[in-house]
């Protein structure tokens, strides 16, 4: 039975002993069978075993609580290998789990799928749902996965064993081991259905009477800002084969399809906006319906430009701290998220892991509506990373950098590949930002400090002095997650313990770009400003370089300067802290000024300064 309520033979093929349609037939008292004639068909029907990819979609009502073995649907046939096995059953095995049973061929055995939906149960008892199985190809094999009204119920199983075929077979509904549940639809296809199309199926059957299902965003995520654009990553509720972005502004609205799409990731790469213009934008599908959340962004302005950003780091996980919000009141043109957004320290080289910290970084109330509402710069450092004071031999390293491209709405990187350092540099108005980062290609800490040790790495190293000799013009704002103003100390995690590339790169900051490099670092659990004077690397003195430590937004602070740095503003130590940047270009000169927050949104310091460009 199809769900419009019509008996239909779904195979590919519609072969039968009398040569006509086959018919569905109650053989017994609550039993099915697609026959004619008799309850099986005179040819055994390769497209109704494990042979191909196929979904099995069934409409059905739980009565009372299933039996162990109560088979839904069946696939049998006779004359194979083993005569006494299914090919294949869909049923249940208990209130709260799904059970499938295939064959294991000439051993004579049956193996079972089970799963319990990761302590998801079924729905209740005489509420109608449709239960689904795919069979899908993963490379050579078939494995597959079971679904409750379009959401993916447990993981998929072992790899299918191929079937074993026989000379004739049946399809059966509801038998053995009741009590059977209430059947009221049986649709079998050819392919994997996707969730989209599944979601589509039970609302087409129950969407009026019990309500529609709704794909719905978990999160939205802005980032990758241009003048004319940004960058979104939504996170979903199901697949994101359907979803389209809509985009609201001064001149009305429009939609965009260009994304990249993986499993419930969505990303869009929006274009062709005005400069300086403020948006709104939220997820839409013309497939199926969508709950979606609204975010905001604005686009960057044209040079030459006056703007102000926001900066900080190190927060606790899934933080509810008020200090989001004051940053998202404030509504700078985009926020730097400068490493240890969570404290999840994996150490596996699982991906998963990292969208799971992710999650629940972005379920928290004031985080999730700073990030969809403001564009961020964002740049891990060692606990959102892989571990404390990891480097690029630490084991969950290629899994952090998947998992960033997945899920990170940042700017173009420069290394292309899927395993690549996540670098990157962007452009507002004559300010150029350098995002560096300091983890994935460095060097152990315990190494020798020499010329040798580096915590950019070769390949990063070379393109940042590049960008520093190709910026004629640009006051360039150094993105650093690591402490900058640490002392030399052998073994430091801060850039203390890797002085020797922190005094060559003054030397080519002071050859190439002479008093045009102020910095933004985090990592100490303190909020400090520096006009230059405790940071000059020079060998000999002579390039002190502006330094603002902004840091923990949501960590207990340090009790005394982390490295033993220093700060000619001051130094603070609260937790809730974070720094601004005011930018005002005046052509010659760009006028900084920084101004430290607490928690309640309070100014403690400030620090005005000009830089001649």
């Amino acid at each position: 039975m199809d769900f419009d309520g019509t008996l239909v033979d779904r195979s590919r093929y519609r072969h039968s002993p009398s040569g006509g349609s086959p018919t569905f037939r109650e053989v017994m008292p609550n039993v099915l069978a697609m026959v004619s004639g008799a309850p099986s068909r005179g040819s055994y029907d390769a497209a109704l075993d494990l042979a191909g990819e196929m979904t099995i979609e069934a409409l059905c009502i739980i009565r009372q609580v299933p039996g162990a073995n109560t088979y839904l649907v069946s696939f049998s046939a006779s004359g194979e290998t083993d005569p006494t096995n299914y090919q294949w059953s869909l049923g249940f095995s208990s209130f709260d789990a799904l059970r499938a049973f295939w064959e294991h061929g000439a051993a004579g055995t049956d193996d079972a799928h089970v799963t319990s939906g990761s302590g998801r149960g079924l729905p209740q008892l005489g509420v109608p749902f449709v239960v689904a199985e795919t069979r899908e190809l993963v490379g050579a094999q078939l494995v597959s996965r079971f679904y409750v009204n379009a959401e993916a119920f447990g993981g998929p199983s072992a790899p299918l064993p191929a079937p074993t075929g026989g000379t004739s077979c049946t399809l059966k509904f509801n038998h053995s081991g009741g009590p059977f549940p209430e059947w009221l639809g049986l649709r079998i296809t050819p392919g994997v259905r996707t969730e989209t199309e599944l979601r589509a199926s039970r609302n087409h059957c129950l969407g009026e009477q019990f309500g529609a299902l709704k794909l719905t965003t978990k999160s939205l995520w802005v980032g990758g800002q241009t003048t004319e654009g940004v960058t979104v990553v939504v996170a979903l509720s199901g697949e994101a084969d359907s979803v389209a972005l809509i985009i609201e502004g001064p001149s009305g609205a429009v939609q965009t399809a260009s994304m990249v799409s993986s499993g419930r990731m969505a990303r869009f790469v929006v274009t062709g906006l005005d400069p300086d213009t403020g948006y709104s934008y939220w997820v839409t599908s013309e497939l199926e319906p969508v709950d979606s959340l609204v975010g905001h962004f604005r686009t960057a302005p044209e040079a030459p430009a006056s703007f102000t950003i926001a900066f900080s780091g190190d927060a606790s996980n899934g933080s509810r701290s008020s200090v989001f919000t004051r940053i998202r009141e404030l509504d700078p043109l985009f926020f730097v998220l400068n490493g240890d957004a969570h404290y999840s320290n994996i150490t596996t080289n699982d991906e998963a892991l990292f969208h799971a910290a992710f999650d629940e970084m972005l379920a928290s109330p004031e985080q999730a509506a700073l990030f969809s509402s403001v564009a961020t710069v964002y740049m891990p450092d060692d606990h959102d990373a892989m571990g404390n004071d990891s480097y690029g031999g630490s084991a969950s390293r290629d899994a952090l950098c998947r998992a960033y491209r997945a899920r990170v709405p940042s700017h173009a990187l420069v290394e292309s590949g899927p395993t690549g350092s996540l670098y990157h540099s962007f452009d507002v108005g004559n300010v150029r930002f350098v995002v560096t980062d300091l983890r994935t290609a460095a060097s152990n800490k315990t190494a020798t400090d020499n010329a040798s040790k580096s915590m950019l790495g070769a390949a990063q190293r070379a393109w940042f002095d590049g960008l520093l000799g190709s910026s004629a013009g640009k006051l360039i704002v150094w993105i650093c997650t690591r402490l900058f103003g640490g002392v030399p100390t052998v073994g430091a995690d801060h850039w203390g313990g890797f002085s020797a590339e922190r005094a060559a790169i003054a030397t080519v900051i002071h050859t190439l770009c002479p008093g045009r490099v102020i910095v933004i670092a985090a990592d100490a659990h303190a909020l400090g400003p520096d006009d230059g004077s405790n940071h000059d690397y020079l060998s000999g003195g002579g390039e002190p370089i502006p330094t603002f430590q902004a840091a923990p937004l949501d960590r207990t602070p340090d009790s005394v300067p982390y490295g033993g740095a220093s700060y000619s503003e001051g130094w603070f130590n609260s937790n809730g802290q974070f720094g601004t940047a005011e930018f005002v270009d005046n052509g010659a000169t760009i006028d900084v000024t920084w101004k430290g927050y607490d928690v309640d949104g309070n100014v403690i310091v400030t620090h005005t300064f000009p830089v001649g460009v």
